[in-house]
């Protein structure tokens, strides 16, 4: 993978904030939804976990796995998950969402929150299909422009330069990756966004089929269950 997708990890104070900011009910009913399309679920994979706290509506008689790039952010996780649920089976590795370390059909869901944009996102896809069973599912939340054009917005009425320029330049690289279909940097930012059309149909072609939006997600920022096929 082209190494300019190495980008700095969120610090970790913004890591605790959405362990904090997790609602437990609203994941419970998200997980009901997918429990009802893709059946049991023993075996989850978190595709860059942050906390961990996505994972926790699945933590029972099964493994969890959650993988990041920071080793920093797997030992906060790693406080946190063994506070809150020092029962369950979690394992936590340190690699790329776009190189998981686990073999071909293991997984019966993947999580991704948040990741696509700032990944290969056809690698990250293509990982994603490899390692799930056959009926598995996909929970995958990402960025759309709208996320961005509103970072616009706010810097423009603040008078704050910071997010104008960080948004102009996702932006721009958004919309070279959605005309060319190749993903590259544009003025040094490897940040994109997606569209759910583009999302479709890149998923498609790794072999993940989108069949349900999911609660929790939002114009700025969808929330899609896929199924492997």
């Amino acid at each position: 993978m082209d190494r300019l997708w190495t980008t700095p990890p969120r610090p970790l104070d913004q890591r605790r904030a959405d362990w904090t900011a997790f609602a437990p009910d609203l994941a419970r009913d998200v997980a009901a939804i997918v429990r009802r399309h893709v059946g049991t679920i023993d075996h989850v994979v978190d595709a860059g976990c942050g906390a961990g706290q996505e994972m926790l509506p699945y933590m029972g008689d099964g493994v969890c796995i959650g993988v990041d790039r920071s080793m920093p952010t797997l030992g906060l996780a790693r406080q946190l998950l063994r506070d809150c649920r020092p029962d369950a089976r979690i394992v936590l590795l340190c690699a790329r969402v776009e190189d998981l370390p686990l073999r071909a059909g293991w997984a019966d869901l993947v999580i991704s929150k948040l990741v696509l944009q700032i990944s290969d996102v056809r690698s990250a896809l293509i990982e994603t299909s490899r390692v799930l069973r056959p009926g598995g599912g996909a929970i995958l939340f990402f960025h759309h422009p709208r996320y961005y054009l509103r970072k616009l917005e706010t810097g423009l009425r603040a008078h704050d330069l910071r997010p104008m320029v960080y948004a102009l330049r996702v932006l721009l690289t958004g919309l070279s990756f959605h005309l060319t279909g190749t993903q590259r940097p544009v003025l040094g930012m490897p940040h994109t966004y997606l569209t759910v059309a583009r999302l479709r149909r890149m998923a498609h072609a790794a072999g993940l089929d989108l069949i349900a939006e999911l609660p929790g997600g939002s114009a700025e920022a969808p929330k899609l269950l896929l199924q492997r096929r």
